[in-house]
């Protein structure tokens, strides 16, 4: 079974539709069922989910644990037979409702910042909507040099989820935060950190600006992408920014920004006016 599995991830990393982190966590999951079970069918597939769900797993993590075996199914089984009873087997989630951070406690993290290194990581998560896995990932080398002029805003190309490539920009905080951290570097990224340490460093951060609700760095993610939208940004152009590769997932901010653009219409809008 070891030799199946490796088999299959190697088939994975040549076909480049998979992060690193990706691999590493289908070896996990596939592994770990295939310790317990010798074959992947409808009775295995349903003792897996049960303990699963005995162990508090959330319905989200439920999913993604049968869409790594549904891959693996397919790789296997091209007839689809197993894959489509998998595929059954997913848990039907309730809308995702996103806790999105105000700009008044965004500004508040800005100033609870305790050095160059962690304003500048705020600043270049909130401009570029970048995952904590691509911005522990960036180098120096691939931070345009010219970003020592920090009077416009730069671009920057980055390799994201499924090893894709897309441009991002650093505003002009984002580029003046860089430039001070870049002066006194002594690593060969501008942010040294794990997924992790970047995770706890955020919290912090947020206690320390008397921020109540959870803050994580995907919040910035999801600021970055309301505050576009909120301001005007076409929902496409949004897609692109984050790495989204369906509309589906982006869709989600239009529902979290309804309020904030009903908000903005009821202030700047009079029905006196007549044109």
């Amino acid at each position: 079974m070891n030799e199946k599995i490796d088999n299959f991830l190697n088939h994975v990393r040549e076909a480049g539709t998979a992060s690193r982190n990706t691999v590493i966590n289908y070896e996990s999951v596939l592994r770990r069922f295939f310790s317990r079970y010798q074959q992947l069918n409808k009775n295995t597939l349903e003792l897996f989910i049960r303990s699963l769900r005995e162990q508090n797993k959330k319905g989200a993590t439920i999913n993604t644990y049968i869409s790594y075996l549904n891959a693996y199914a397919k790789y296997y089984f091209p007839d689809l037979v197993v894959s489509k009873e998998i595929h059954r087997n997913r848990i039907k989630l309730q809308s995702r409702k996103l806790n999105i951070l105000s700009m008044a406690q965004f500004n508040a993290m800005r100033e609870a910042a305790k050095n160059d290194t962690e304003r500048a990581m705020l600043e270049v998560l909130f401009s570029t909507g970048m995952r904590v896995s691509e911005l522990t990932s960036l180098k120096w080398e691939e931070v345009p040099q010219e970003i020592a002029s920090t009077d416009a805003i730069k671009s920057l190309s980055i390799i994201g989820k499924g090893s894709k490539q897309r441009v991002v920009f650093l505003s002009r905080e984002a580029s003046s935060w860089l430039n001070l951290v870049r002066s006194t570097a002594g690593y060969n990224r501008p942010f040294p950190y794990t997924p992790r340490g970047i995770q706890q460093m955020i919290k912090r951060i947020a206690r320390d600006a008397k921020v109540t609700t959870r803050v994580t760095p995907h919040s910035l993610r999801h600021l970055f992408a309301t505050n576009l939208l909120s301001n005007g940004a076409d929902i496409r152009l949004i897609q692109k920014f984050l790495g989204h590769s369906s509309i589906l997932t982006t869709q989600i901010y239009t529902h979290v920004s309804d309020p904030m653009l009903q908000e903005a219409f009821s202030r700047f809008h009079n029905p006196k006016v007549v044109v």
